[in-house]
């Protein structure tokens, strides 16, 4: 049987949009469940963020009706608490999460039932619609939570997420991105001045509310912090080089970003960027990766001509000795391992990532069709590979 051709949303609505007249009055409505990362998921990101001329409307699984099988009144249900992802394989994924968001949703779409009939009707609402959404995972789902996710889901998140393929948890993603616009922080901005004569680090930096240097935190003397960078050739339409600084802590978040860097930078000006923002954050760790030229170039500037003082040196196999050359390695040995490695991380809330852009790199980074991990076609990976 021949496979129906992929269609391309973009496309079909530059068509359709001709025969909308432009009129008051007109309007053209858009409706489908969500699938994944794909085109549907763009536009809806953009309405979100006000960049499109539609307006988002989500309707959550909640509000049907028809999604509900009723528990006998004299039983209950012990709900799951973890997560496939988290490690541990369960039948019906985390039902503790999951009942938190249905329990909030059911006030909010049957208010009149909650005012007549209470607590006790929300609490076998509530098992009633968990009922079925074991049965479902059980039967039609064959046991794939991700597959119900998507089909019936409760916030866009979970109807957004790719068919599998994702390297990170998008939920915990989506959890961060709340988190970080309930800290309402308003980062500084900043440009580096190339300077060669200039050697004072307070002077590197300028404010410009344009830069490409985010900054959310100011230095504070008793704190630890590491810097990561991934250096590129700096091109003219190249990659960017990109840089996360963190702020390091004895409980969680262990690690906290406190600055972010993506543009593109010749090695030579990247590697004085990284050694003047480094001094000015007590000397922080710094790790670049030395994959590449652009790497080899900035290392080999922060090393032999500037000096820096605490830069990071890989571990040798086996031998637990330091690498001769400074930096980090990324291999196809070790890559899988710093991918699963970050993800635990932010499903445990051991880390706290704030730049936008960093967060939307992670939404993209997936097992492509030959096996590798990377990022998806029209995507960058320069912030998340800092991350790893």
């Amino acid at each position: 049987m021949d496979q129906k051709p992929k269609v391309s949303v973009k496309a079909l609505l530059k068509s359709l949009a001709h025969s909308v007249p432009m009129l008051p009055g007109s309007i053209l409505i858009i409706e489908t469940t969500p699938n994944g990362l794909n085109e549907i998921a763009e536009m809806w990101d953009k309405a979100i963020k006000g960049q499109s001329e539609f307006r988002p409307v989500f309707f959550p699984s909640v509000a049907s009706e028809e999604y509900r099988i009723p528990l006998p009144e004299s039983e209950t249900l012990a709900l799951c608490e973890s997560e496939e992802s988290s490690g541990i394989p369960t039948r019906w994924g985390n039902e503790v999460l999951e009942s938190r968001t249905i329990r909030k949703q059911l006030v909010e779409w049957y208010p009149r039932l909650y005012e007549r009939w209470g607590d006790k009707w929300l609490e076998r609402e509530l098992l009633a619609r968990l009922n079925w959404r074991r049965q479902y995972i059980d039967g039609p789902c064959h046991g794939d939570k991700a597959t119900f996710r998507r089909e019936f889901p409760l916030t866009p998140a979970q109807g957004f997420e790719a068919t599998g393929k994702n390297c990170f948890d998008l939920h915990s993603i989506g959890l961060m991105r709340k988190l970080v616009e309930e800290e309402g922080l308003q980062p500084s901005r900043c440009f580096y001045v190339h300077d060669p004569e200039n050697e004072d680090p307070k002077t590197k930096f300028r404010l410009d509310d344009y830069g490409p240097l985010t900054i959310y935190e100011r230095r504070i003397p008793s704190i630890h912090y590491v810097l990561a960078a991934d250096p590129a050739q700096g091109v003219k339409n190249g990659d960017p080089s990109a840089l996360l600084l963190f702020a390091c802590a004895e409980e969680p978040p262990y690690l906290r970003e406190v600055a972010s860097y993506s543009q593109v930078i010749t090695p030579d000006k990247f590697a004085e960027l990284l050694y003047y923002l480094g001094i000015l954050y007590n000397t922080a760790l710094l790790g670049p990766e030395r994959n590449e030229r652009g790497g080899y170039a900035t290392v080999l500037k922060l090393h032999k001509e500037l000096k820096y003082e605490n830069l990071y040196y890989m571990l040798k196999p086996y031998k637990k000795e330091p690498d001769i050359e400074p930096g980090f390695v990324t291999s196809p040995s070790n890559k899988g391992v710093i991918v699963t490695g970050l993800d635990y991380r932010i499903r445990e809330g051991d880390i706290l990532l704030r730049t936008p852009l960093l967060l939307e790199q992670f939404e993209h980074y997936v097992e492509l069709p030959n096996g590798e991990l990377g990022a998806e076609p029209g995507y960058n990976d320069d912030l998340a590979m800092c991350a790893m």
